[in-house]
């Protein structure tokens, strides 16, 4: 049993099953990893390390009407179009520390993709490279509440975020939606919360990493 940041409250015990495969178009060659199961909830995004058994977390979020799949199909078009970050997959990989070579969050980001056809050929190539080395876990259990799942998702990340050295980017914390009466802001706030992991499947140690075993 892994207790992580005792300290915190509420505790949630979260269990991770995985490594699956990041999904790709059915045109492109597939990954030899399992598929994401056909349902929706909590995940971790995580970049494989170069031992090839440990996985650092790069992302968690969640989906709460359409599939992992549908979800992350999604996002990976909004990752070719230039909106997410990028880092450097030898850095991360062998450290497991966070450097962004592509800096995006902004239409300046998208604009310059668009506008610079050297750089959008070598924006895809540091896209590909990094999702070949991508892997997703998922948080164990049915469907919750929109609530429910964000207040997961803020445990793993207060988990993260109580390394130095991380992956994830700082922004996360924030959870956008949109506007609701008294909250011009957007933003929905969970309270802080601690996870603790059972370590059956996957594990969470010290060292702010997915441990996938068999």
């Amino acid at each position: 049993m892994v207790n992580i940041s005792a300290e915190l409250r509420p505790v949630l015990e979260l269990q991770l099953l995985g490594p699956f495969a990041y999904p790709v178009p059915k045109t492109k060659r597939q990954s030899l990893l399992p598929e994401l199961p056909l349902q929706a909830g909590v995940y971790v995004e995580a970049i494989r390390s170069v031992d090839e058994v440990t996985y650092y977390a790069r992302g968690i979020g969640y989906t709460e009407k359409g599939t992992y799949r549908s979800h992350l199909l999604t996002q990976r078009r909004q990752y070719r179009s230039g909106w997410f970050n990028l880092v450097d997959v030898d850095i991360a990989r062998a450290e497991g520390k966070r450097c962004v070579v592509w800096q995006g969050w902004s239409k300046e980001a998208l604009e310059r993709l668009k506008n610079d056809p050297d750089l959008l050929k070598e924006h895809q190539d540091l896209l590909e490279r990094q999702l070949s080395v991508t892997a997703v876990f998922i948080v164990v259990g049915a469907l919750q509440t929109e609530r429910e799942l964000e207040k997961m998702k803020r445990a793993l990340l207060d988990h993260y975020y109580s390394y130095s050295v991380r992956l994830l980017d700082d922004g996360q914390f924030k959870v956008e939606r949109p506007a609701q009466k008294g909250n011009d802001s957007g933003e929905v706030h969970v309270p802080r919360c601690a996870a603790r992991f059972p370590g059956n499947t996957a594990v969470l140690n010290s060292q702010s990493r997915v441990l996938a075993r068999p």
